[in-house]
């Protein structure tokens, strides 16, 4: 089984980063910070991912830089397909 650059584990509040992690462009690796938080919050995928969204934003990043940090981390299933499009609709939603 393939692991991502990070995990959390909620029930401890720490989230592990990989080696993959440090690899990632800062607004990658800020994204994906957001999106595990996210967890101690939502189990579904894309509530976590949009909850990310929002926090990222906040913090100044752009909407697009979202969507090519999911884009570039998650295997092409077709679950996580379905997730960056939503991430993508989400931030295309932005800019309307």
């Amino acid at each position: 089984m393939r692991q991502g650059p990070a995990r959390i584990f909620w029930k401890e509040g720490k989230i592990e980063v990989g080696p993959m992690f440090y690899t990632l462009p800062l607004q990658f690796r800020e994204f994906i910070l957001w999106h595990e938080k996210a967890h101690c919050y939502y189990s579904d995928e894309i509530a976590a991912d949009t909850w990310a969204l929002n926090k990222f934003m906040g913090e100044g990043y752009n909407a697009s830089q979202a969507f090519f940090a999911l884009s570039a981390v998650i295997r092409h299933t077709p679950d996580n397909l379905k997730r960056i499009e939503q991430i993508f609709n989400t931030t295309s939603n932005f800019y309307k």
